[in-house]
Order: C-alpha cells, then sequence, then structure tokens
C-alpha cells in the first residue's frame, strides 16, 4: 500500500497520512482555499481528501492509465486532471463527476496542467515537448507552442498571468509572454510558435 503524507512547512513535522493507496501517488494539488487535497494515483484516479484528518472523501475514476498531473480551478469548484491515455479530464469537485474529456493528438501522454489566475486560460504540457492552451469559456484549443526538444514535464502561469513557464526533459525552462505568445499563437497561419520571452 501506498501513502500520501501531509508535512508542516515551518517545523518539518509529518503532522498525517493519507494511507490505503493502493498505487503510487503521482501528482498532488491542495484547493484554493485549502480545504480539499486531490491526489492522483497510478492505477487512474483522483482521491479527493479533507485537509484536517487527511481521510478520502470521494473516488473519481475516468482515465484509463495512470494519472500524472492535477490541478484545481481558481474558484475550486473544478478540478482538472491529466494522464498517460492522453486525456485531460475536468471534474465537477462537488458532484465528483466527469465534465469534459479532451483527448489528445498522437497519443501523447499530459504531464502538467496549470490554469491561470483568473481561470481564463489552461495549460498542458506534453510528451512531445509541446505546450497546448485552451480557453476555459468554451473548453476549446486556442493554440500550441513547439517548446521542447524532449518532453515537456511541467507547466505554471505567472499569478498576474503574464507569463506562462514551461519545463522540459531537455534541461530548459521557457518563460513565454502570454500576450505575445497567444497573439502569435492565435494569428499565424505557418506553424508553431518556438521561443523564449527575453525582457
Amino acid at each position: 500500500m501506498c501513502a500520501a503524507t501531509l508535512w508542516d512547512a515551518r517545523s518539518g513535522a509529518q503532522v498525517t497520512q493519507l494511507r490505503g493507496l493502493r498505487n503510487a501517488v503521482r501528482a498532488l494539488a491542495f484547493s484554493p482555499d485549502g480545504a480539499l487535497l486531490a491526489t492522483a494515483v497510478a492505477e487512474g484516479a483522483v482521491v479527493l481528501c479533507g485537509r484536517r484528518a487527511l481521510a478520502a472523501l470521494a473516488a473519481v475514476n475516468g482515465h484509463s492509465d495512470r494519472v500524472a498531473s492535477v490541478c484545481f480551478s481558481p474558484s475550486g469548484a473544478l478540478a482538472l486532471t491529466g494522464g498517460d491515455d492522453s486525456t485531460i479530464r475536468l471534474w465537477d469537485v462537488v458532484r465528483h463527476s466527469e465534465l469534459v474529456a479532451v483527448e489528445q493528438p498522437g497519443g501523447e501522454p499530459v504531464t502538467g496542467l496549470a490554469f491561470s489566475a483568473d481561470g481564463a486560460m489552461l495549460a498542458a504540457s506534453l510528451g512531445d515537448g509541446s505546450v497546448r492552451v485552451w480557453d476555459t469559456g468554451r473548453w476549446r484549443e486556442l493554440g500550441w507552442l513547439s517548446a521542447h526538444g524532449a518532453a515537456a514535464t511541467c507547466v505554471a502561469f505567472s499569478p498576474d498571468g503574464a507569463v506562462l513557464l514551461s519545463g522540459g526533459a531537455d534541461n530548459r525552462c521557457l518563460a513565454w509572454s502570454t500576450r505575445d505568445v497567444l497573439h502569435l499563437v492565435f494569428s499565424s497561419t505557418t506553424g508553431a510558435v518556438d521561443g523564449e520571452d527575453r525582457e
């Protein structure tokens, strides 16, 4: 059996553990208010836990392979998961139900997910080195970035949403201006955008 452990960041002391997970924990995320913890486990499920007692409240299943990433929307009402089955899935946290499932072309695993602070954009890093960006209002893909020479492993937005960061197995961390990148991605008809923000 595997476990997720909660630590006190100031003292370094162990607070509690969530035990009894059948497979390895591959990703963790707190809800914005800190009340819930989502644990993505290798068998394709996400376990939602109450933070105070770190007790399992519900499990959501939908992925056919390992879940590699999980994040909450800024409101905390939704959770996103990405997995080795090349899908991104949107979940209603209250009802524990799946709302949207988006399959990535080429069967590439989804390695990282991030919402912008206002919730308007979603970014995903993929195993082929690309980063894809979606408009969450309509859940449609806005464009993609040919970012890394090896697998892209993680993505994050700056708190003000002005910068999108991506990290990869090519030992690079790239900083993209979302204003410039989105303009280029949305207006380009010649192919992928590849570059770094050097402001």
